[in-house]
């Protein structure tokens, strides 16, 4: 989670360590919340709102950021790895990525992240024999 990111009417927004703890496991109970929906409608819904995002930037050519997955080649120090990233998007698909400046907590995060899916896909190419 980008937190240094965060504005509120243009301000940064600063946030204690106890708060962003707390906004850290959130994600976790609202996708099991999410999950245990009957009929799982809001999961599709939400789903089907970026999907028409994407569509309308490139239908417009609208060059809308979007945060979506793309191959990183070289992007937040990735390599060959699917990400969710902020992507500029329009009729030819992604046009840039951008690169936003995280905090130094952050990119120790990512970086973390990064060698776990790295780890992942190394054994993924090793199993299916992928050079």
């Amino acid at each position: 989670m980008l937190f240094s990111s965060i504005k509120v009417d243009g301000k940064k927004l600063d946030m204690n360590k106890a708060t962003k703890k707390r906004i850290m496991k959130l994600p976790a109970k609202t996708l099991h919340d999410y999950e245990t929906l009957q009929p799982k409608r809001t999961a599709g819904w939400t789903s089907a709102v970026g999907t028409v995002a994407i569509i309308r930037a490139i239908k417009n050519n609208t060059q809308r950021i979007i945060p979506c997955n793309a191959v990183l080649d070289g992007e937040y120090g990735c390599h060959g790895l699917s990400m969710t990233v902020p992507t500029i998007i329009g009729r030819d698909g992604i046009h840039d990525i951008k690169i936003l400046k995280l905090s130094e907590e952050e990119e120790e995060t990512l970086k973390h992240t990064i060698d776990i899916l790295n780890h992942h896909m190394r054994f993924v190419e090793n199993y299916l024999d992928i050079k």
